[in-house]
């Protein structure tokens, strides 16, 4: 059997279940969840580790303007893939 073969059938795209706690607040569940999340969770990850706040904020300005811009260049039929708030995600718990 080919190694690539091999190894594309064990490779799979997962996420750790979360819960939506507020503003841009969220808990890790112990669950891995088949497919993508909704967003990054990085600056959630970042506080969690306790990085100073200052940098976290400083992070969270330079990606809202990168998403903003990546959004912007987007052509419409895949604009789909821009973040957009409200949407649910399999990755919520109780789904």
């Amino acid at each position: 059997m080919c190694l690539r073969v091999v190894v594309v059938s064990q490779v799979g795209n997962y996420h750790m279940g979360y819960m939506e706690e507020g503003d841009n607040r969220i808990a890790f569940m112990y669950r891995l969840v088949k497919g993508s999340a909704k967003r990054s969770f990085g600056l959630n990850v970042a506080l969690l580790a306790k990085l100073p706040k200052e940098i976290v904020d400083r992070a969270g300005d330079m990606s809202k303007r990168l998403e903003e811009q990546v959004c912007f260049a987007t052509p419409p039929f895949l604009e789909k893939s821009c973040h957009t708030s409200g949407q649910e995600s399999p990755g919520k718990a109780g789904l």
